[in-house]
């Protein structure tokens, strides 16, 4: 019903809102913050040139699962990645500080 689908979107559009304030600090760059997906597509440019292994990183160290850009096509692949906003906000925030201190420890 429209009300059910009403509040998913809310809770969809403050998952990205956290996101699209958080991770420009962090060293991702948004060029095209997204209006219907439930991910972003960063720009990890300030941080690595190998996003595939930078993401096998976060898994392994921190335990942030981020997609590397390669799954999405081949332009500038290695230099960009994707976070999805699909799972709870309480996820999102955790994942954000675990990916905060990992980047701050050099993991």
């Amino acid at each position: 019903d429209h009300e059910t689908c009403e509040s998913m979107r809310l809770a969809y559009d403050e998952r990205r809102r956290l996101l699209l304030s958080e991770l420009p600090a962090l060293g991702f760059d948004i060029v095209v913050p997204p209006q219907g997906a439930f991910y972003i597509y960063a720009n990890v440019e300030r941080i690595t040139f190998d996003s595939k292994t930078f993401c096998w990183d976060m898994l392994e160290n921190a335990g942030v699962a981020i997609t590397p850009g390669e799954d999405f096509g081949s332009y500038k692949s290695a230099q960009h990645l994707r976070f999805s906003y699909a799972t709870g906000l309480d996820d999102i925030r955790e994942g954000l500080s675990r990916l905060k201190q990992a980047l701050k420890s050099g993991s």
